[in-house]
């Protein structure tokens, strides 16, 4: 009898530690360290294009007409701070046809942060958690003129009033 007592506490003893050892499975922890890793460069990729917005913030906006190269850096910078919202599988399209050969593209013709709402209001507004949602931004620049074409889901709005006031204001 005590001997199967002895074999049968030996094969508990052998499972418990079994046990343990799955939990405390090196693999795991390197896949932990990985996901963990992954959040640190995200954080200090998001803290560098952060960095870019509050020096055009702080800097670059202070001037009359900003270039249209530095609104795009400065809009590209606040995509991709606003990217940690969401999902890696979320749709955003970001899209930009302008040649920068093009002699205006570094002439300063344009309002400073002329794109910082509509960027900013299809990040809040956009339904994130619908499998169908998506983001889609397209900075364009043709015949002298630039577009910036910014949709969402749920707003396939015209521009809004805030926007089309400051623009007349800018440009009329």
């Amino acid at each position: 009898m005590e001997a199967r007592f002895r074999e049968v506490e030996g094969r508990v003893n052998s499972l418990q530690l079994e046990t343990l050892e799955s939990r405390l499975n090196p693999h795991l922890f390197k896949n932990i360290l990985n996901s963990i890793q992954s959040h640190a460069y995200q954080t200090y990729f998001a803290l560098d294009k952060l960095g870019n917005v509050l020096d055009y913030i702080l800097y670059e906006s202070r001037r009359k007409l900003v270039t249209l190269k530095e609104e795009i850096e400065f809009a590209l910078s606040l995509i991709e701070i606003n990217k940690i919202k969401i999902s890696p599988l979320f749709e955003l399209k970001v899209k930009t046809k302008i040649n920068e050969s093009e002699p205006l593209y570094k002439q300063r013709i344009l309002a400073p942060l002329i794109s910082i709402d509509l960027i900013e209001n299809a990040f809040k507004h956009a339904d994130l958690q619908s499998a169908d949602a998506f983001i889609s931004i397209i900075f364009e620049f043709r015949d002298d003129h630039f577009y910036l074409t910014v949709s969402n889901k749920i707003s396939s709005k015209k521009p809004i009033e805030k926007e089309k006031k400051r623009n007349r204001r800018c440009y009329t």
